[in-house]
């Protein structure tokens, strides 16, 4: 072989090697990613296996299903494509183009940045396929059809991306992000309308967990210090608090996989009274 031809078989080489270091790189973000969303814990029914959805989430118009997120072809994301994925992230949107109900919380996935979004599609393909039919939704009328969605969303939902408050510093923006939209803290902390939409004049104020019986306590207050908020968050125990519910389970599934920056910089962003908007683009 020439000189030249080992030049380029090289520098061919080189190429792949940086291109499957960029795609370990890339799943390996995702599966972090996953975990600061907890997907796990509404996408995996009890006894079942991670990820392969069929675990009821109940709501007060009926009970819906959540969805098989491994590879299979025929019931998973087996033949979904990364734009397909983006668009139920962003628009709440299915393959097939139809309305997603908003259980899965397209409301706050909706800021999710695309290079997230793909790095989250990159992580879900790796997992074991796993074929598990996806059940229908068990709503009363006329919450089951695609023409009440049409009407909730035309009331509700804007699709947006996050845009960085300029007044904030990186920390507080990071923070924003996480607790807005991948974490979609306010599912739970923020008390809902009658048709189910998030009360934006009592964002993350704290509210009754719809059919569970349980209180999510507001997040706009900031009467402990950040290093209790972190280890709560973190640990979901400190000298004054401790985590129990609900919560628990998000501290087990995903907070304890957080890394400390994001840690302090969901405990700094200090929610108050006047929550100043998240600008949609």
């Amino acid at each position: 072989m020439s000189a030249l031809g080992r030049i380029f078989v090289v520098a061919m080489l080189m190429v792949a090697s940086a291109s499957v270091r960029a795609e370990a790189d890339q799943v390996e973000r995702g599966r972090y990613l996953v975990r600061a969303g907890d997907c796990i814990a509404c996408h995996t029914r009890r006894g079942g296996t991670e990820y392969a959805g069929g675990r009821a989430v109940p709501t007060p118009f009926g009970e819906i299903y959540s969805t098989n997120l491994t590879p299979d072809e025929d019931t998973g994301l087996g033949r979904w494509s990364a734009d397909e994925f983006w668009s139920a992230l962003h628009e709440g949107r299915g393959r097939d183009g139809r309305l997603l109900y908003p259980a899965f919380p397209y409301t706050n996935y909706t800021l999710i940045r695309r290079e997230d979004s793909d790095a989250i599609f990159a992580y879900l393909r790796t997992l074991p396929a796993v074929r598990e039919s996806n059940r229908a939704a068990n709503l009363r009328f006329p919450y089951n059809t695609q023409i009440a969605l049409r009407v909730w969303r035309w009331l509700y939902f804007e699709p947006g991306e996050f845009e960085p408050d300029p007044t904030r510093n990186d920390s507080e923006n990071r923070g924003a992000y996480l607790v807005e939209g991948l974490g979609h803290c306010d599912a739970c902390h923020s008390p809902r309308t009658r048709l189910g939409a998030t009360d934006r004049e009592e964002h993350l104020a704290g509210a009754m967990i719809p059919m569970l019986g349980w209180y999510a306590p507001s997040l706009r207050s900031g009467r402990h210090e950040r290093a209790e908020r972190v280890r709560v968050l973190g640990e979901g125990t400190s000298e004054r608090a401790v985590v129990t519910g609900p919560m628990s389970e998000v501290v087990y599934h995903s907070l304890q996989y957080l890394q400390p920056s994001d840690l302090g910089a969901v405990a700094i962003l200090r929610i108050r009274e006047h929550l100043r908007r998240i600008q949609l683009g």
